[in-house]
């Protein structure tokens, strides 16, 4: 398992151009590398051949193909979630109403969009079933952090408006929608082939018919009931 990383965000700022460049290029090769092998068949001297560098320099950077694993799973949470943010952030100025009626359109084309990022975590998820230690449990978490939910403040706002019942834990409510979007949305694009054969439709489609329900539960059916 992982040891101590040994480049991470507060390293960040020592390091050169040329490292920080290294860096990126190593992380955006093994992220293909790990979605078409899979990481547990993965071998680090195939990535060094497939970036360009000797095997000796690709383990100056990460000791082992588990440190690089959790590496590349930071590198894409971090655009996972900002990507995300910045798509729900824009739609928390739409009302229930209107995200609604949008939902389809943002979720389709987000998922297509990052469709490898998704495939990955899937991958990164049946391999890891625990964080190795502290230290990256806390890269994990920091990353996570960074980005504010944005169903959380979509929540909290339609509280105030009194369109979504004030007795709901927004936080609780929010990472909930989250984690199942991800969750399906990992099982949709992993399987989309297969299951746009057996069903006869995209099942992309799938996921913002569940975020349609989730809009759907939260609102209040009676001004009693909020």
């Amino acid at each position: 398992m992982p040891n101590k990383p040994k480049f991470h965000r507060k390293d960040a700022e020592r390091l050169t151009p040329l490292q920080k460049k290294r860096i990126t290029s190593i992380l955006e090769v093994a992220h293909a590398y790990f979605v078409e092998k899979g990481i547990s068949d993965s071998k680090m001297e195939e990535i060094a051949e497939r970036i360009g560098v000797s095997r000796q320099t690709l383990y100056r950077y990460y000791r082992t193909k588990e440190d690089l694993a959790y590496a590349v799973e930071v590198h894409v949470l971090n655009n996972l979630l900002r990507c995300m943010s910045q798509l729900f952030t824009e739609a928390q100025e739409l009302s229930l109403d209107e995200l609604e009626q949008r939902i389809e359109e943002l979720t389709v084309a987000f998922l297509e969009e990052h469709e490898q990022e998704i495939k990955f975590t899937a991958l990164f998820d049946s391999f890891f079933s625990t964080y190795p230690g502290n230290e990256f449990s806390d890269i994990i978490q920091n990353t996570v952090k960074t980005y504010p939910n944005p169903f959380t403040n979509i929540i909290e706002r339609e509280q105030h408006l009194g369109t979504v019942c004030d007795t709901m834990d927004p936080y609780i409510a929010g990472e909930m929608i989250t984690h199942s979007m991800l969750a399906l949305s990992q099982r949709v694009v992993n399987r989309r082939e297969a299951l746009t054969q057996e069903y006869g439709f995209n099942p992309l489609k799938l996921v913002p018919m569940q975020m349609k329900f989730f809009i759907r539960g939260l609102r209040c059916s009676t001004p009693e009931d909020c």
